[in-house]
């Protein structure tokens, strides 16, 4: 658990750098904001159930509500997967976008040293 809020910890003293990554990456502040909040609730949630999980007794549960525990589960591990797809999309557009002002500047320069 220490290692978690070690987590926490460093994501509230890398606020005061978003401004400067969100320019250098091209993601807008607010989306920026978004992430980290977003980062926050996963590590909070996960020392939740890390706190929580090993003091809970196994549930006694049947063949037919274990195996609708297995497709809640399946689903939300699909979500979670669409969620990171999702946050990685404006890091690629950003990444494309800077390739290409790099080429164009690059055949820029190319050009009129010729």
């Amino acid at each position: 658990m220490i290692k978690m809020r070690q987590i926490n910890a460093r994501m509230v003293k890398s606020r005061s750098h978003l401004a400067a990554t969100s320019g250098e990456s091209h993601i807008s502040p607010a989306m920026m904001e978004a992430m980290q909040h977003a980062h926050r609730k996963i590590v909070n949630s996960t020392e939740l159930l890390l706190n929580t999980a090993a003091k809970l007794s196994p549930p006694d549960v049947s063949a037919e509500e274990r195996s609708l525990l297995d497709s809640h589960f399946q689903r939300l591990q699909r979500d979670l997967r669409l969620t990171a797809r999702l946050l990685k999309r404006p890091l690629r557009a950003a990444r494309a976008h800077r390739y290409r002002h790099q080429s164009a500047a690059g055949t820029a320069g190319a050009a009129s040293a010729v």
